[in-house]
Order: structure tokens, then C-alpha cells, then sequence
């Protein structure tokens, strides 16, 4: 299980943000996402998501990790992350 720390950083348009997103199995026998954003230098939010599978958590973080790897035309730029573009997208999560 791995947990995401993502940045969009863009000095020229003044973006300056962080993502990050953190995976824990719940009491219930269910599966947690707990994401959390902001701008860096700032406190940010923090949003918990429960799943009941494991299945139905990979999707969901997939296309999270989707839509914030390709942002430019809603932020500005895109997210990065010093990982691979692989281990983002593990066979496990289906490409």
C-alpha cells in the first residue's frame, strides 16, 4: 500500500499547491482514503472516503490520481510527484 504526496508549482502563474493521499484499512473490515489539499505554506483540507472493498477503493483512487496528473487546463500546470509514472499506476490498479 502506498500513500501519494503530489505538487503543482507554477511560480509564474502564482500556483503553488500540494495533494496528498493516504490509504488505511477501517475498523469495519472496509478500506479508508483520507485526501488531503491546499496550498503550500497553508494548513489545507482533509476529506475521509470510505469503501467497502478494496476493488472499489483502487478505482476510485485511480481516477484521483488521474485527474490530478493532468490539470494544467483547470489549475494551470499539472501535478507532479518525484515517483514514476509506474508506481503511480501499479498493474494492480489496472492502466
Amino acid at each position: 500500500m502506498q500513500d501519494y504526496r503530489l505538487k503543482a508549482i507554477d511560480s509564474n502563474k502564482g500556483i503553488y499547491r500540494w495533494y496528498e493521499i493516504k490509504q488505511a484499512p477501517d475498523l469495519l473490515g472496509g478500506w479508508s482514503l483520507i485526501i488531503s489539499y491546499g496550498r503550500i505554506g497553508r494548513k489545507g483540507r482533509t476529506k475521509v472516503m470510505s469503501f467497502h472493498s478494496l476493488e472499489e477503493k483502487d478505482k476510485f483512487l485511480q481516477n484521483v490520481l488521474k485527474k490530478r496528473l493532468s490539470s494544467e487546463r483547470r489549475i494551470g500546470c499539472n501535478f507532479a510527484t518525484r515517483g514514476r509514472k509506474e508506481e503511480l499506476f501499479p498493474s494492480s490498479l489496472g492502466k
